[in-house]
């Protein structure tokens, strides 16, 4: 992943979804950032990194030149994250995604 400002992520590594274009770079696009984004969490906890999640908030496309989250996802991710708060101090990767380019920030909670 490339980094820009911080929050706003490129991906620029394959995971296999089917070519689309990316609206931004307008090249082809053979992966998607919510499989990314998991399989970033995973390999981190398999090198024994401790985090929570990832609670991604995928834009999809409704309509031309409409992009949704759902409710569901941010309400269920509060619900899971109030509740790692509650229970003491946790890392949690958070992100709001299309296919290609995100916001993911690493919420450090407690300690």
């Amino acid at each position: 992943m490339s980094g820009h400002e911080d929050s706003f992520v490129s991906l620029e590594r394959a995971t296999s979804t089917g070519t689309a274009r990316c609206q931004v770079t307008r090249t082809a696009r053979d992966w998607t950032m919510p499989e990314a984004l998991r399989q970033y969490v995973a390999e981190q906890r398999a090198l024994g990194h401790e985090l929570a999640g990832p609670f991604v908030f995928h834009c999809r496309h409704r309509t031309h030149g409409v992009g949704m989250i759902d409710v569901r996802d941010v309400l269920d991710a509060d619900r899971e994250i109030a509740g790692l708060g509650g229970a003491g101090s946790a890392d949690v990767i958070i992100g709001t995604v299309s296919h290609c380019h995100g916001a993911i920030v690493r919420l450090c909670i407690g300690d």
